[in-house]
């Protein structure tokens, strides 16, 4: 899939700018330390914050014997830090039309910058219905056999994001956030995806999810022709990882199903029947 934006000057970068993945230097030269999310970075300073509320008793945000007003401290502290883009790998755009509301809400409060993030979605090839759209211009997905559908599920490395009834040309719903973002998607084939899976795994020392890894491979895309600067503020989603990991460091068993309907015979009597096994 080709950008929709253009491309900025193509002389080589300087030695500073360039990408880890094309001989620069790595942003990171030891691998993150496995944690609980945010658990690890808990520390002094949050412990003294976490004391002044308590001391003041008053732990609620609007009322208290002498509120200190943390969650607007901290809201206000995120929105003037909001990022520039946004990178996720979508299978419906749900998620990102949710950070593109909660942005825009931030926004209406007025007490924020006017600021809005531009939404970067990516989609794994070849099951890429939406970005097939957007490249088009078109608001309507185009109508694919389901047959062919299924095939092209099959061919992709992140099954999870092949919603073939997605909210992309509602009123509202993801072609309208794109439009309003200057927004873009990017599809990146399952090439690719490996490749961004193998580097994240390399640089920060944990394996990620198909789905992740199309997110991420997308950036790479958009930072070498150019659609994102290489000093931008980003926030690239990495939905889930660790499989990997949790296969080597632990014993796992595969747990049997109580109930299972196969496909070709649901419907409600044949589900009340066997559900009935159940009670």
């Amino acid at each position: 899939m080709s950008s929709k934006r253009p491309a900025h000057d193509a002389t080589a970068p300087k030695e500073s700018q360039r990408l880890a993945i094309e001989g620069g230097q790595p942003v990171r030269t030891t691998p993150l330390p496995w944690e609980l999310p945010g658990a690890h970075w808990m520390g002094a300073e949050e412990l003294e914050l976490a004391a002044r509320v308590i001391k003041a008793q008053s732990p609620f945000r609007y009322y208290g014997i002498a509120p200190q007003h943390m969650a607007d401290r901290l809201e206000k502290e995120y929105a003037q830090a909001l990022y520039r883009n946004y990178a996720i790998a979508v299978g419906s755009g749900t998620g990102a039309i949710a950070a593109y509301e909660a942005n825009l809400r931030l926004i209406r409060s007025g007490s924020y910058e006017n600021k809005k993030m531009r939404l970067i979605v990516s989609q794994n090839l070849p099951f890429a219905p939406m970005a097939r759209a957007w490249e088009k211009g078109a608001r309507i997905m185009g109508r694919i056999d389901e047959s062919e559908a299924i095939k092209q599920i099959d061919r992709m490395d992140a099954k999870v994001l092949s919603n073939r009834y997605p909210p992309y040309g509602i009123i509202g719903g993801l072609y309208d956030a794109l439009r309003d973002t200057d927004g873009d998607i990017a599809a990146v084939e399952n090439r690719e995806v490996r490749e961004a899976r193998s580097l994240f795994m390399e640089t920060e020392g944990r394996d990620i999810c198909p789905e992740a890894g199309v997110a991420l491979a997308s950036l790479i895309r958009k930072v070498r022709d150019g659609s994102v600067e290489r000093d931008a503020c980003i926030m690239l989603n990495i939905t889930g990882g660790g499989i990997d990991a949790l296969r080597r460091e632990h014993s796992l068993r595969r747990i049997t199903p109580h109930l299972v309907v196969d496909k070709d015979s649901f419907g409600p009597e044949t589900l009340r029947s066997k559900v009935s096994y159940l009670i």
